[in-house]
C-alpha cells in the first residue's frame, strides 16, 4: 500500500489540470480580443470553451477521486501501525 502510485496518480493530475486551465485560459483570451473589438464570437470558440469547461470539471473529479484514494491508504497505513504496536506491545 505504497502511497508512491497514488501520489504520482495526482501530480499527473494536477499536471493535465493546469495544461487544460492555460488552454481555457487561452481560448477566453481569444473571445475577449473579439469582444473587445466587437467582432462575432465564432460558435467553434464557443463550443471549444464549453468543451473545455466540461473536461475540466472531469479532471477535477478525477483529481479528488484519487486524493481521497491516498487518504484512504494513509489512514489504513495508519491503522495498520497502530495495530502493530498493540500486538508488538501485548506480546511481550
Amino acid at each position: 500500500r505504497s502511497l508512491v502510485i497514488p501520489s504520482q496518480a495526482i501530480k499527473t493530475a494536477e499536471n493535465s489540470l493546469d495544461k487544460a486551465n492555460a488552454q481555457l485560459f487561452e481560448l477566453k483570451t481569444q473571445a475577449n480580443r473579439l469582444a473587445g473589438q466587437q467582432k462575432a464570437i465564432p460558435p467553434h470558440l464557443l463550443e471549444e470553451i464549453d468543451v473545455k469547461q466540461k473536461a475540466i470539471s472531469a479532471l477535477e473529479a478525477g483529481l479528488q477521486k484519487k486524493k481521497s484514494y491516498a487518504d484512504s491508504v494513509r489512514a489504513r497505513y495508519e491503522a495498520d501501525k497502530l495495530r502493530y504496536r498493540e500486538l508488538k506491545t501485548a506480546g511481550r
